[in-house]
């Protein structure tokens, strides 16, 4: 038997046991660090189903999910999970189909920051004690591996024994030390908040994708990290600088308060570190040219250095 009939028995036996229901079409199937399936069930209903390495941290993002589901917020409803997958964990969840990306012009920057507020606003009392730590590695400035970096976003792949280029790991580790020194309650986010895991509808924000991607940081840096990439698409480019800056005075005005000067200092920092540890990760997987955020890399640190 085939490793894709091997998968097809194991997902059909899966689905039947905790959704009662077993597929009869895949509508798409997709995946980087998780495997993700969107199924057609024979009761009819559409839902994505996503496998991956198991971490202590799913259950805590799935009760964020459901939590933000129930208030209203615009993300897909869990349906089942976390469970046992062959020795990985799967989730289920509503398949949300439509909608569009954002188009990215001068107003983007405040829409996507207004909508990651609301985020954060509504999961004011969300209490998941430790259950979304460790974070995803690339707000994971505070990790404990020996070396400027954490583990490659696999988990797998050690950073810190590929010293080139040498420029970037002295960002790195500048940023890291703002970052480490600045303390503040954290509030819980969505640290991959790029415009291909957000779906619109007639101006209004249709879906919020990838759960797995909710965490507890400090405010100032989820929104400083979210400002750095929120332009992001399979075809479009990080934040530009500017783009940035309008985004974190949106969500400044957004939250009613401004960030004070250490908060604005760790909002750049956060939003320098993300795109630095995407610049590291990528550079030891011999994908893009660091070179290209070179000049980018020093003005945003010379922002969160003011």
């Amino acid at each position: 038997m085939d490793l894709w009939v091997k998968r097809r028995v194991a997902l059909d036996r899966w689905c039947v046991r905790w959704l009662s229901a077993k597929p009869v079409d895949v509508i798409f199937s997709s995946g980087h660090l998780s495997e993700v399936v969107g199924l057609r069930l024979t009761d009819g209903r559409a839902v994505v189903v996503k496998v991956r390495h198991s971490s202590p941290t799913i259950g805590g993002c799935v009760e964020v999910q459901r939590h933000l589901w129930e208030s209203g917020f615009p993300c897909p409803m869990p349906i089942a999970g976390p469970t046992d997958f062959d020795g990985r964990t799967a989730t289920a969840e509503e398949y949300v189909s439509g909608g569009l990306l954002l188009e990215r012009d001068a107003e983007s920057p405040s829409r996507f920051a207004e909508l990651l507020w609301q985020l954060v606003d509504r999961c004011a009392h969300v209490a998941v004690g430790d259950r979304l730590d460790p974070p995803p590695p690339w707000v994971a400035w505070d990790h404990t591996e020996a070396g400027v970096w954490p583990l490659g976003d696999d988990g797998e792949r050690d950073l810190n024994v590929h010293p080139e280029p040498r420029w970037l790991d002295e960002i790195g580790e500048r940023t890291r030390a703002i970052l480490n020194a600045f303390v503040a309650p954290a509030v819980i986010g969505h640290v991959d908040w790029e415009s291909q895991n957000i779906r619109w509808k007639d101006g209004r924000p249709l879906v919020v994708h990838d759960w797995d991607s909710a965490a507890a940081r400090p405010e100032a840096t989820v929104a400083g990290a979210a400002s750095a990439v929120f332009t992001r698409t399979d075809v479009q480019s990080s934040s530009s600088v500017d783009e940035s800056e309008r985004f974190l005075d949106a969500y400044q005005g957004a939250r009613g308060r401004a960030f004070t000067p250490d908060e604005l200092r760790a909002a750049w920092a956060a939003g320098v570190w993300v795109r630095a540890f995407d610049t590291k990760d990528d550079s030891v997987m011999r994908s893009g040219d660091p070179e290209e955020f070179a000049d980018e890399a020093w003005e945003r640190l010379r922002r969160a250095t003011l």
